[in-house]
């Protein structure tokens, strides 16, 4: 028998899976669920993600949890999203993804962050 609600779904898309997580209209949790997906480091200080792979294992928790708890998805009124921080997603005009994610750890701009930082040393007489 499906449970009832009124529920809500957590979601915590993370650098190396998305965390799911139910609570009922009291905020007690009633389980949760995680599914990884592949980072790439595709030459040396590049750290990369297909943010499709955020999607679908967004999909596969939720789904894994849903059925694990019983729950109809009709019953969830409520959905929280955190991402992983600072991971453009570049798009065309069709909203198709471009490239992969950028994650917060790549140092491919290493070099241009050290010039800024020289600057503003200059600029505003930081040591």
């Amino acid at each position: 028998m499906k449970q009832t609600g009124p529920f809500y779904l957590g979601i915590d898309i993370g650098t190396g899976s998305v965390k799911v997580m139910l609570i009922d209209e009291k905020g007690r949790s009633l389980g949760s669920a995680a599914s990884e997906y592949p980072t790439s480091y595709p030459k040396p200080g590049y750290v990369e993600q297909n943010s499709e792979d955020w999607y679908r294992q967004t999909c596969v928790a939720v789904k894994r949890l849903l059925e694990q708890r019983n729950i109809d998805k009709s019953q969830i009124v409520g959905v929280g999203i955190c991402g992983t921080a600072h991971a453009p997603i570049l798009l065309d005009g069709n909203m198709r993804v471009l490239r992969p994610a950028i994650l917060w750890s790549d140092q491919r701009s290493h070099r241009e962050v050290l010039e800024l930082k020289t600057e503003a040393e200059k600029e505003f007489s930081i040591s």
